[in-house]
């Protein structure tokens, strides 16, 4: 459980005399916890920098590392930035806003970091690609900003942003729900216009619930807790103002996307069967994927009649075989490690085999439970995938 913050702009790469201070502080940790400590999500961490105030397994290791090298100084968070920016000590948040790694080491084309949680234990030495360090969610850093003596503080006349505990990627579709007034309303059990502040702690309330950027489980959740009695198509109106992908977390169940995601068909109900899941310990940009997509002749698009024919036939078979994701021609040649998780998936008996989305992700469809307990056990026991997951096809009741 995270308590969160704003974001604030990049800043200057740090004092090389700060950075060298902060290595040896993290190294001597490395005495206390060698490699291979037993950490997991059990551990908690208490912090004091700001922002969070507190963490779990890798999230609890980097607070840590972090106050070993930098004390008391206070933490900013950094949404945007380059690999100039990045310090000895920083902590990156990585492998799409799962994992939080501190860093040891920077290079001209990489970074050296420090870990925990990283199978269940501490980790020291695994190294990030300047590409990968990139592709992080986020980046926080106690670094003073460069030419600053003391934090910024708001002139009289400027409010406070009243959205003080939002983080930055949430911050937009807050500042929007109160547009909306979706957060507004005339009891006074509830909330009314001139009670900002209930406002925004509601709306962190609900943002920290849900642990992770998704709106869709917020505007389900205000609309359940303020009783605003929006329906789904309702709240998939107001969705799509903040993500394309928010309108179908929204509906669920098996539906056809069009346009850009956002123009939803129902569809038949999905053929129950067994779905493994597995990410390796990547990081993918999807805007990198989506600007590397080359729409020539030699792309093969997957048979969406065929699959839609297989869906109002529920005949799994026919749906596995006409699966198809053309961003794998990007994603996988950076990343092989994708293809290997496929592979995998496919000589345990899976009917077929698929990257999710953009990637890292890949899943299975498996028509016999013996044959994906058998997948699960051997993508665990390797090292190809950091998360492996055995579940169910999830369908709405009809």
């Amino acid at each position: 459980v995270l308590c969160l913050g704003t974001a604030v702009p990049a800043q200057a790469s740090a004092p090389e005399a700060d950075q060298q201070q902060a290595y040896q502080a993290i190294l001597a940790m490395k005495e206390q916890y060698p490699e291979g400590t037993p950490w997991t999500n059990d551990n908690h961490y208490a912090w004091d920098a700001g922002i969070y105030s507190g963490g779990y397994g890798c999230v609890a290791f980097a607070f840590l590392l972090s106050d070993a090298a930098f004390g008391d100084l206070p933490a900013r968070m950094l949404t945007e930035f380059s690999f100039s920016d990045v310090s000895v000590g920083d902590i990156l948040r990585i492998n799409d806003d799962t994992h939080s790694v501190v860093v040891l080491e920077v290079h001209d084309d990489h970074v050296v970091i420090a870990e925990g949680n990283y199978n269940r234990s501490v980790h020291w030495g695994r190294t990030l690609t300047a590409q990968q360090v990139l592709a992080a969610d986020n980046l926080i850093t106690r670094y003073p900003e460069s030419g600053t003596q003391t934090p910024d503080v708001p002139s009289p006349e400027v409010p406070a942003h009243p959205f003080h505990d939002v983080p930055g990627w949430g911050s937009d579709a807050v500042s929007w729900a109160v547009s909306e007034a979706i957060t507004t309303g005339t009891s006074s059990t509830t909330f009314s216009p001139d009670r900002v502040c209930a406002n925004a702690d509601i709306l962190t309330f609900l943002w920290r619930s849900v642990g992770s950027p998704d709106p869709a489980a917020v505007l389900y959740g205000m609309n359940r807790m303020l009783r605003l009695n929006l329906s789904k198509r309702e709240l998939m109106e107001r969705g799509v103002k903040i993500g394309a992908d928010v309108p179908y977390c929204i509906m669920r169940g098996t539906a056809l996307a069009e346009g850009i995601g956002e123009k939803l068909t129902s569809l038949p109900p999905m053929p129950g069967c067994r779905v493994l899941v597995a990410k390796p310990a990547v990081s993918v940009s999807t805007k990198f994927v989506y600007e590397n997509l080359k729409l020539d002749d030699d792309i093969v698009h997957p048979d969406i009649d065929m699959l839609l024919e297989g869906l109002k036939e529920s005949n799994l078979k026919k749906v596995a075989a006409n699966m198809g994701n053309i961003l794998e021609s990007v994603t996988i040649p950076c990343y092989p490690a994708i293809a290997q998780i496929r592979e995998e998936m496919m000589r345990h008996g899976a009917l077929n085999a698929m990257m999710s989305g953009s990637g890292p992700t890949v899943f299975g469809l498996f028509e016999k439970e013996a044959l994906a307990e058998k997948a699960y056990a051997s993508l665990r026991a390797g090292n190809l995938a950091k998360q492996v997951y055995l579940t169910d096809i999830f369908n709405n009741r009809r």
